[in-house]
């Protein structure tokens, strides 16, 4: 029995099933086999999943010339160059039939059968379908009428902050979500750390952890691993520049010959909370993500606030502190700042300033 028709384009019906299988021949195993009618007037049946499979099986009547249309994936297919092309019935044994049959509602123009929601790992299964049949033409105007990503942000702007980060990267990806992916890339960019076995993992508010999947996309891991190496050299440099030059200034502007000495200790004692020192030769050995380096290395400008930029005359001793204006910031904070809001999304960037992270 086909799905019944709504007069509303973007209702939430859903199909009507019929549970016993036809006559026909087909490879399933599952006696109690679900066979929606997507079309009354199909000419194929489709057979998705496996009586073992996490979605488990199912079967769909469809219009062969609507699955066509959907990607050049499926054109191909039923071109008459492969034997699909001759089926009455066509095996999808690895899929979601979950994902198969929304991706068939959207060819077949039943928008009106659509979920209103989608949990994350729905979302996946869809993702998955997406990736491997180039289906993110006819999925990413739904995604965004239906607002299936919507629920899974913190604002319209702002994604939360979670392991699952990194498969809402995949899954705006697949589904064509470019603004979505750039700040998803950008965010995992800015937090992810290596561990002491070389992987990579993105480590979250909350102090959980998961190792970045290489196998989501390596075409996405690829831009992270990129984007924390290019920000992390130049914070490096900035770093071995300061204590260049630190250790071969012999005497302060303000003219004494303790307020190099001073500056040194300090900027130790810096790189030391900050996880670098000694500082590192290259960047693959920075194991900490960007924004922990940026949180240890700005403890320069509170702890030891009284250091400004302006040219000092007096020195003195204070709690054991060596207090002078010649220190400034090393030219590490400011320019480490810079580099940051240089590289960051702009709602990534707008999240820092109201987390006062910047």
């Amino acid at each position: 029995m086909a799905a019944n028709n709504s007069n509303s384009l973007l209702g939430n019906r859903q199909p009507t099933l019929s549970t016993t299988a036809s006559n026909n021949k087909r490879k399933a195993t599952d006696p109690n086999l679900k066979i929606i009618t997507i079309d009354e007037l199909y000419d194929v049946t489709l057979i998705v999943g496996t009586p073992d499979h996490p979605n488990g099986q199912m079967a769909f009547r469809i219009n062969k010339g609507s699955l066509r249309n959907a990607t050049k994936v499926w054109a191909k297919m039923l071109s008459g160059d492969w034997a699909e092309s001759d089926m009455s019935e066509i095996p999808f044994t690895d899929d979601s039939c979950f994902a198969f049959q929304i991706v068939l509602q959207i060819a077949h123009l039943q928008f009106h059968e659509l979920p209103t929601s989608l949990t994350l790992q729905k979302l996946m299964d869809v993702a998955t379908l997406a990736d491997k049949y180039e289906l993110a033409r006819i999925l990413r105007p739904v995604t965004e009428t239906k607002k299936w990503l919507q629920p899974h942000r913190v604002s319209p702007a702002v994604w939360r902050t979670s392991t699952a980060i990194q498969e809402f990267a995949f899954i705006t990806e697949t589904l064509g979500s470019e603004d979505d992916l750039k700040y998803l890339i950008n965010k995992l960019a800015m937090n992810v750390r290596i561990d002491i076995i070389g992987g990579y993992y993105p480590f979250t508010s909350d102090g959980t952890k998961d190792r970045l999947r290489l196998d989501l996309l390596d075409r996405i891991s690829a831009q992270v691993i990129s984007l924390r190496m290019k920000i992390l050299e130049e914070i490096l440099n900035f770093c071995k520049n300061a204590l260049h030059n630190v250790v071969t200034r012999k005497v302060a502007r303000c003219k004494q010959t303790s307020c190099p000495i001073g500056s040194i200790g300090i900027l130790i004692q810096t790189f030391n909370s900050a996880g670098l020192f000694p500082l590192p030769d290259k960047t693959s050995s920075m194991g900490r993500s960007v924004c922990d380096y940026w949180l240890g290395l700005r403890e320069l400008t509170t702890m030891y606030n009284n250091y400004g930029a302006q040219y000092c005359k007096i020195t003195t001793v204070v709690n054991n502190r060596q207090r002078s204006a010649c220190f400034g910031d090393f030219g590490i904070v400011g320019e480490t700042r810079a580099v940051l809001k240089k590289y960051a999304h702009k709602d990534v960037w707008a999240q820092w300033k109201v987390e006062k992270l910047v």
